[in-house]
């Protein structure tokens, strides 16, 4: 983690997520070119910036001018919080948490999921597997099932001390339409509140959807 700072006031904020991602908040344009330097000494180098639209858009070019990297924009993301649950329509099935035996079918899933929402970053068969089998093991992964076929899974992550988020929310193409992953959200979400104040979930703001 890297931060822009003045007068004891912090104005930017530069965190590596992993080996590819960088998330940025804020940052000081007078600053921009230390930034750059900063990116430039990391191995490797990373692939994915995450900030707000405003500043990655002046931002992205000045970096590309600087080092030697394409930064691109793939998605504009919401982040929603939610503290309080809606009741949606009610629909047929009911909620229940993944087990061993759903390992193949999350990990299934996972893959499509990843090829619809963020098909920049292919997961492997094998990633996907160890990730499902991971998440499955801390049960942190759900399905809403219809006379006990699974229809639709979502996952939790990210948990803080006052809150969690919800992703990889997938329905499977032929079940789509009938409120499965509003109710499961719902669901889940009603759980998650009785231990966190909030729960989380990122959108991709072209997703009537999801939003």
């Amino acid at each position: 983690m890297v931060y822009a700072e003045r007068s004891g006031e912090i104005l930017g904020v530069m965190m590596r997520i992993d080996s590819r991602r960088i998330a940025l908040s804020g940052w000081p344009k007078e600053t921009w070119s230390r930034l750059a330097g900063e990116l430039a000494s990391l191995t490797p180098r990373p692939r994915t910036l995450i900030g707000p639209q405003s500043l990655m858009a002046e931002l992205i070019p000045v970096l590309t001018s600087l080092i030697d990297c394409q930064p691109k924009a793939i998605m504009d993301q919401n982040i929603m919080s939610l503290s309080q649950v809606t009741a949606p329509l009610e629909t047929r099935g009911e909620m229940r948490i993944a087990n061993a035996q759903d390992s193949s079918l999350v990990s299934r899933w996972l893959m499509e999921f990843t090829d619809e929402s963020l098909p920049m970053e292919r997961l492997e068969a094998q990633r996907a597997r160890e990730l499902a089998e991971g998440k499955i093991n801390r049960q942190q992964v759900y399905l809403w099932c219809v006379e006990d076929t699974p229809v639709c899974t979502a996952q939790v992550s990210r948990p803080t001390r006052h809150a969690i988020s919800i992703g990889a929310v997938y329905t499977s193409k032929r079940h789509r339409g009938r409120g499965y992953a509003s109710n499961l959200v719902a669901e889940i979400s009603r759980r998650m509140l009785r231990t966190y104040k909030n729960c989380v979930l990122w959108t991709d703001r072209k997703n009537p959807t999801s939003n």
